[in-house]
């Protein structure tokens, strides 16, 4: 540990900590503490944001609560709805590590595909130019200036898609008492990035405290059709902006048409005009992008997904082969999953290619060395396929798993690429665990890029082998929960989501953060 000069209080703050744990770890194992730690570590989290943050009369996060806290906050500042309160703030990074994650996209604008957009469910929206060398923040009107996005396309003509609101561990919208256990934030609609970097809000999205269900609080993804329809899958069900305004999907079955209302999770478009979703664990199809003629695969009957049972559904589409699509389903219990499916004739018949219940295919979830299983489906779950094979795909959660068709009708071969445990740092195979989105780049079948809850990775492939590189330079995305403040306010300590406690002070003209115990890079 390098020498430092800290105030006393700040010090003796830290010396206590040490005391606890030294004291903790006297009755356990260290290394099985760290990882026991480590899976309670997101549970303790929820519990503590849900004291702090939910509603102190019912113990419910109902999104109408914060809509209508937010206006009045405004109010009592003598400021109109929607308008921004007058406070200057200074980031106090850190600006060396990255934090929460969940959208990236490569610009299609740039032909040498070095433009990438990213996004923190903290706040902000993230450009490079240089492919994730370094970052800068859009600089956005004071009144969305901390945009909280989760998801991100573009259209052919450029136009970038933004949702907001985290709600992924929401199972079930249609009931406000199943809002109480989320460490999501509630957003403020759909935005668009016009030329120029231009943001503003796509008319009608709007969520609003007086709606009976909180329309558009969550968007969970968006979409472009290869005809230029705009898909959302929000809170309230799976949408679609037509000529007429924002609409319903429909599906239908053998009792009659219904809209695709309640939670939507995901969302994806092919190129010969299909659209795929998941609405409330089952997933839908469209074979011609139609808004009025999805049907349902998550039926129960052989050859389909299971109609019950269902948390999350995450779905993949072969960029090759549009008939190709991959369904990676997380059970709505315990988080863990339920099965990798495949499809090769559009939807019209699915089978296992990743069976679920088997540690061995742990893709959604890890287990500690003293034996306690923790599972997170519902919240980092993704799947992509290779851009040149229809039949290769990776899949995450906790980490990342290839898969890969050895037969034509049996299981994937399944090996494990990636590694989050903190043991593992400063190896080639590290990247920060809980993964939401892999993106290859354009043009460049052997080059990927990962969104994590530490930040943003960049894979490179040869042949079998998978490495990684971290790229967070100036990318503040962290998730700060506390902060303890010293003499000197330039000296911060701050626990963050999946990032641990960290030291925050100023070094080479940045603030610069790390581990307590190391102090240094």
């Amino acid at each position: 540990m390098k020498s430092r000069h800290l105030p006393f209080g700040f010090l003796a703050l830290i010396l206590g900590g040490v005391a606890f744990i030294f004291l903790a770890a006297s009755r356990e194992r260290p290394e099985d503490q760290q990882r026991a730690e480590g899976a309670r570590s997101f549970v303790k989290a929820k519990e503590f944001l849900s004291q702090v943050r939910n509603n102190q009369a019912t113990g419910i996060l109902d999104p109408r609560d914060v809509l209508a806290a937010r206006d009045k906050a405004r109010s009592e500042a003598g400021l109109k709805s929607g308008a921004a309160l007058e406070l200057n703030w200074t980031s106090m990074g850190p600006q060396n590590q990255g934090g929460r994650c969940r959208a990236l996209i490569f610009d299609n604008r740039d032909g040498e595909a070095n433009t990438i957009y990213a996004s923190g469910v903290a706040g902000g929206i993230y450009k490079s130019t240089n492919l994730a060398a370094t970052w800068n923040k859009l600089d956005l009107p004071a009144d969305i200036s901390n945009l909280k996005v989760t998801c991100m396309t573009q259209g052919s003509d450029g136009t970038i898609y933004l949702g907001t609101g985290e709600g992924f561990h929401v199972e079930n919208y249609t009931s406000f008492s199943n809002l109480g256990y989320t460490s999501g934030f509630v957003g403020s609609g759909l935005y668009m990035i016009g030329s120029g970097d231009q943001v503003s809000l796509v008319e009608g999205t709007e969520p609003l405290p007086n709606q009976a269900d909180a329309e558009w609080a969550y968007i969970s993804e968006v979409a472009v059709g290869s005809d230029g329809k705009l898909w959302a899958a929000t809170n309230t069900g799976l949408k679609v902006k037509t000529s007429e305004g924002w609409i319903y999907a429909q599906y239908s079955d053998s009792t009659g048409t219904f809209d695709l209302l309640s939670n939507a999770q995901d969302v994806k478009a092919a190129s010969d005009g299909l659209i795929v979703a998941a609405v409330d664990g089952k997933g839908y199809v469209s074979v011609n992008g139609a808004p009025g003629e999805f049907i349902c695969f998550s039926t129960g009957e052989e050859e389909m997904l299971p109609a019950t049972g269902i948390g999350r559904i995450e779905l993949a589409i072969s960029p090759s082969d549009p008939a190709v699509v991959y369904a990676l389903a997380a059970k709505s219990g315990d988080k863990s999953l339920e099965n990798v499916y495949l499809t090769e004739d559009r939807c019209a018949s699915w089978r296992v290619i990743g069976p679920g219940g088997s540690m061995s295919l742990n893709i959604l979830g890890a287990v500690s060395t003293d034996g306690l299983e923790y599972f997170q489906g519902d919240f980092a779950n993704t799947i992509t396929v290779f851009p040149n094979n229809s039949y290769r795909i990776l899949a995450g959660g906790a980490n990342m798993w290839e898969g890969k068709k050895i037969n034509e009708t049996g299981y994937f071969q399944w090996l494990q690429k990636s590694e989050g445990e903190a043991n593992f740092t400063f190896s080639p195979l590290y990247v920060h665990t809980d993964h939401h989105q892999y993106v290859f780049r354009p043009g460049y079948p052997n080059e990927m890029f990962i969104a994590t809850d530490g930040g943003i990775y960049k894979a490179t492939l040869s042949g079998e082998n998978i490495t990684f590189e971290v790229f967070n330079t100036n990318l503040i995305t962290s998730q700060f929960y506390t902060l303890g403040i010293s003499g000197d306010p330039e000296h911060l300590l701050g626990g963050a989501q999946d990032l641990g406690t960290i030291y925050l002070r100023p070094q080479n003209n940045i603030m610069y953060g790390s581990d307590i115990w190391t102090f240094g890079p």
